[in-house]
């Protein structure tokens, strides 16, 4: 049990590294609706470390539990939803930054 403790633990920081990074140094590629939907997704992974390891630890609820996932999820479709803007339009919404 404490071996997917640690699994999802890693996962969730990995993702949550990675988002850091595209917001920190490839900000420019994305359009404001991107970005913010990958705002939201990084802080729904870091926040959902908490749960992971309460409930394997003593199979208890905090109370990230159920709005941390409604935080994903509107991240996944904020970021889809900029996606798809960007396709329509043909680029980004705003010039790269020098």
């Amino acid at each position: 049990m404490m071996a997917w403790i640690v699994v999802n633990v890693v996962a969730s920081v990995t993702v949550a590294a990675i988002v850091t990074y595209k917001l920190a140094w490839l900000h420019d590629r994305f359009t404001r609706v991107e970005m913010a939907g990958m705002g939201m997704l990084g802080a729904g992974f870091v926040l959902s470390i908490a749960p992971i390891i309460q409930r394997g630890l003593n199979d208890g609820k905090t109370p990230f539990d159920d709005w941390v996932t409604t935080l994903i999820r509107f991240g996944v479709a904020t970021y889809f939803i900029g996606r798809m803007m960007r396709r329509w339009k043909g680029g980004v919404d705003h010039e790269p930054q020098a």
